[in-house]
């Protein structure tokens, strides 16, 4: 852990500052843009929102991080890395059910699972996982398909 000392609200404050790009993955020593109140809680705690960037020369990208008070010093309670939670799905994906024959069961597809969490393996540099996700991902879409054309 890393901690720096500037003014916030007029007094010195320490910050944990983040040691990892979560972007690039690299060890840095990012540059504080910004600060802003986050939320306040009703116990007089407060949370903070920092905007720092990446100083590695091929990244430069924005961290934002969650600060809580913890004592006298402002610790990371969480680290934004700007990837979707859930991608943007269009309505055809989103209500993908496959429909079973004449008995109007519904085959629901795991495909949307395999794909988000291999979407997220890919997002956190894991490319081997992957990939392996994204053919599993494929495997189920393949199967339903078959299912749904093909139900004996």
């Amino acid at each position: 852990m890393a901690f720096i000392s500037f003014r916030i609200d007029g007094q010195d404050t320490v910050v944990e500052r983040p040691t990892i790009c979560p972007h690039c993955h690299v060890a840095t020593q990012p540059e504080l843009l910004a600060h802003f109140l986050h939320k306040r809680s009703e116990e007089g705690k407060q949370e903070r929102l920092i905007v720092w960037r990446c100083m590695y020369d091929d990244c430069g990208k924005t961290i934002v991080s969650i600060y809580d008070q913890v004592a006298d010093i402002l610790a990371i309670d969480r680290i934004l890395d700007g990837s979707p939670l859930v991608p943007e799905w269009p309505d055809a994906i989103r209500s993908l059910q496959f429909s079973a024959g004449k008995s109007g069961e519904h085959l629901d597809t795991r495909f949307l699972a395999a794909y988000s969490q291999s979407l997220l393996a890919e997002q956190h540099g894991l490319s081997e996982i992957a990939g392996i996700g994204y053919r599993k991902a494929i495997e189920y879409l393949v199967k339903d398909f078959v299912r749904y054309h093909h139900p004996e």
